[in-house]
């Protein structure tokens, strides 16, 4: 495991420093992959999945390559993946949204950011007044509820 995360790492590095950067995002995800089987991985190096999904999402978000209609269906599936920790939802969701945004879908762009505050919003938060999305009194709850 340990000689397999080194290798995928060294071959992230290389081709970010290349300027490959679909091939490091296919790295950073096939990394990524690979930590999901494992359970509370971390390296020495504090690396860790959210590093790598952070990685495999920054290569779209910096706009050094588009994302593709298979990246956008993993990066949604990871934030739909009720099994996975709330941050890697979190990220995953947020990035989603970001994606959508740049390539001009912004009804999609506004679902992803809505889930993502789905997952971050308390129930003793949804309950404080607000300004709505219309731009009139409301409150978290009923702004981010279905």
């Amino acid at each position: 495991m340990s000689r397999e995360f080194r290798r995928l790492n060294t071959q992230i590095v290389q081709h970010a420093n290349a300027g490959q950067w679909k091939k490091c995002a296919e790295g950073y995800k096939e990394l990524y992959d690979m930590l999901r089987k494992v359970e509370n991985f971390k390296s020495q190096d504090g690396m860790s999945r959210l590093w790598s999904l952070s990685g495999y999402t920054s290569i779209f978000i910096d706009e050094h390559e588009r994302a593709t209609e298979a990246d956008i269906t993993y990066i949604k599936a990871v934030s739909k993946d009720g099994g996975l920790p709330p941050e890697e939802r979190a990220l995953a969701g947020f990035s989603l949204g970001f994606i959508l945004w740049l390539a001009r879908r912004r009804e999609d762009a506004m679902k992803a950011y809505k889930q993502v505050l789905k997952l971050i919003i308390t129930e003793e938060q949804k309950k404080k007044p607000i300004i709505g999305m219309s731009g009139h009194p409301s409150t978290a709850g009923r702004e981010f509820d279905d």
